[in-house]
């Protein structure tokens, strides 16, 4: 059996039983899929059933409306990113601002992850 695993991506999902499930993916895998989503991982094999999952966690948001980047406290991934007229004069100006269509949208920072557990399933 391998004492390390790694991957580019990984999704997490809670099981039955409080199982926690990992698939494992090369390619970032659809954010509304999972419970959440971890890339640069690797899963350490401890103990015979105990596995450490480490990556960076990706941060998602909800935008209920177009969203000014200036009106925001999180900032966006750049591919959620999209230029437009915040108000009527900007139009008649011709200045442009950038914005987050309404939706779902990834952050531009992730957060360290680590977790312990024995009651584990990964997907290759």
């Amino acid at each position: 059996m391998y004492k390390e695993i790694k991957s580019n991506y990984a999704g997490i999902d809670n099981g039955s039983n409080s199982m926690l499930k990992v698939y494992l993916n090369e390619t970032e895998p659809c954010i509304t899929n999972f419970l959440f989503i971890l890339k640069n991982v690797t899963i350490n094999f401890i103990k015979d059933d105990i596995i450490e999952v480490v990556g960076e966690r990706i941060e998602c948001d909800f935008a209920f409306e177009d969203t000014f980047l200036e009106d925001m406290k999180n900032k966006p991934d750049e591919k959620y990113i999209k230029m437009g007229y915040k108000s009527i004069f900007d139009f008649f100006k011709g200045v442009k601002k950038p914005y987050v269509k309404m939706g779902w949208y990834k952050l531009k920072t992730t957060k360290p992850y680590r977790c312990l557990t024995s009651n584990w399933y990964v997907v290759l």
